[in-house]
């Protein structure tokens, strides 16, 4: 189904994000959550796999590209939180079912028994958010309380991991705060969205990056195409390199034009403002100066 979809985006050339999502939703997850309410304790990596494939796809990124950054950009549920939603609402379902019916009283012995079984698993998972009194009055979850602990809970994990991960070294600088991104929204074309991707998850096939498939120092992987004998990673490719001072100052001056304050900040704020709040205009100029790059070192 998910190829099915990648299909249809490949003929269409360039569908929004909301076109991707909804089908995404409608036609990938029924499928990955197909009775998730009865198995859904259980972890599935092929289940993870195919929700990075799609999270990868529409980025427009490689496989290499640290999940951190996937999630934080598009602020989407981990799969095994999605399935824990589906076990809570078939308590729901079965906390609400008549007495007398043969499932209740199924589920009445299963909880009573409440040892490696569905029920153990259920109250275990309620014990990890403070909601275990739900399990031992037998009372309904609120779903929507219970998404958002599972939010906060996504939100912390994350924010605690990524800063040990090396290819979010730049990411972290800008990036503080998990949930999707305003540039998935806006007009892009897929090569700027890519672009801007690669460039925020620290996968751009800049020097920094390169070097690390060849085991070359981080010291040694400058910058080829300028005389500052800087690493080319991504700060220097936006706010540095003199191969592309027009295209910088051509950015520059369109987000001056925007807030005259930008022109009185230090270099590294620039670089943080420029990703938290510019970043259609970053794209911009990664795709020209990407191209310049290129021709250079191709020439």
């Amino acid at each position: 189904m998910l190829g099915g979809i990648i299909g249809k985006f490949k003929n269409m050339k360039n569908l929004t994000y909301d076109i991707f999502l909804k089908l995404f939703q409608t036609g990938v997850i029924p499928i990955m959550d197909y009775c998730a309410g009865v198995w859904g304790f259980n972890d599935n990596n092929a289940l993870d796999v195919i929700q990075n494939r799609a999270m990868r796809y529409f980025l427009g990124v490689n496989k290499f590209t640290p999940t951190h950054a996937l999630y934080g950009d598009l602020g989407w549920f981990m799969p095994k939180y999605r399935r824990w939603i589906k076990i809570a609402s078939l308590w729901n379902r079965f906390v609400s079912m008549e007495d007398g019916r043969l499932t209740k009283r199924i589920f009445l012995w299963d909880k009573e028994l409440c040892c490696n079984n569905w029920a153990s698993d259920l109250y275990e998972i309620l014990s990890e958010f403070g909601l275990e009194y739900t399990f031992e009055d037998m009372a309904n979850i609120n779903i929507k309380e219970f998404e958002e602990l599972m939010l906060q809970r996504t939100a912390k994990t994350w924010k605690d991991t990524i800063r040990f991960k090396p290819k979010l070294r730049t990411y972290v600088k800008f990036k503080s705060e998990f949930g999707k991104e305003e540039y998935l929204t806006g007009y892009m074309s897929r090569q700027q969205r890519s672009l801007l991707a690669q460039f925020r998850g620290g996968i751009l096939p800049l020097h920094v990056e390169t070097g690390r498939w060849q085991n070359i120092p981080w010291e040694e992987r400058t910058c080829k195409l300028c005389n500052q004998n800087c690493v080319e990673d991504e700060f220097h490719f936006l706010c540095n390199c003199d191969l592309y001072i027009a295209h910088r100052n051509s950015l520059f001056d369109k987000v001056t034009g925007k807030n005259l304050e930008f022109a009185t900040l230090s270099t590294e704020d620039k670089f943080v403002y420029l990703l938290k709040f510019e970043n259609r205009e970053v794209a911009r100029y990664l795709e020209r100066a990407y191209d310049m790059r290129k021709t250079c070192i191709y020439q």
